[in-house]
């Protein structure tokens, strides 16, 4: 998709910086939802081993497979001017005592320092902005995104997109669902299933 706030399909290819000559560099066993049917752009190594890119399984690769392609560029992300650009967000609410959960509702959320949030996140149709490290004892679930200019830790429910019953249980994902996590730090995820 083209971004987060467009679905609309775009190709896509994959692309290996890693020079070492070695095979499966790339590997791709078709594996996907019923939104991906394949890969739709071309895959590339700087390895220069035939076997450095791999594809097994049902999916499809709709472009090249070409090994000992020259190095690309590594876009640079500038997570702490995007925070510093929306400032002037709201404040983050408490975390609710009764549900456990800090929610967000459609706009811009800003924090100036170090963010702990002992309970959850739900990002509904918002963002936030953290200026420091962020600490989510809980997981996070919804529709928005999250900045954070340190470290991000985040304690809770292995799924970092929000699934409905019907979504687990067919496999489908829904555009109109889901997370995106910017950090300019580390980012460590501790998960469980449930």
């Amino acid at each position: 998709m083209r971004d987060i706030y467009d679905y609309t399909k775009v190709d896509a290819g994959i692309h290996s910086n890693y020079e070492p000559n070695v095979a499966d560099v790339i590997r791709y066993d078709g594996a996907g939802t019923s939104l991906t049917k394949g890969i739709y752009g071309d895959l590339t190594s700087v390895s220069s081993n035939p076997s450095a890119i791999t594809v097994t399984g049902a999916g499809s690769v709709y472009g090249d497979s070409l090994t000992g392609q020259p190095k690309r560029p590594v876009k640079d992300f500038d997570v702490l001017g995007i925070i510093n650009r929306h400032s002037t967000g709201a404040a983050v609410p408490p975390v609710d005592p009764v549900t456990g959960t800090v929610t967000l509702s459609g706009g811009d959320y800003y924090h100036s320092g170090d963010l702990t949030i002992v309970g959850e996140i739900n990002l509904d149709g918002s963002n936030l902005y953290v200026r420091g490290k962020l600490d989510v004892q809980g997981g996070i679930r919804g529709v928005g995104s999250v900045y954070a200019g340190g470290d991000t830790k985040i304690r809770g429910d292995s799924n970092l997109r929000y699934s409905s019953f019907e979504e687990a249980t067919t496999g489908d994902i829904d555009p109109d669902e889901g997370i995106g996590l910017f950090s300019a730090g580390d980012i460590r995820l501790e998960g469980y299933d449930g």
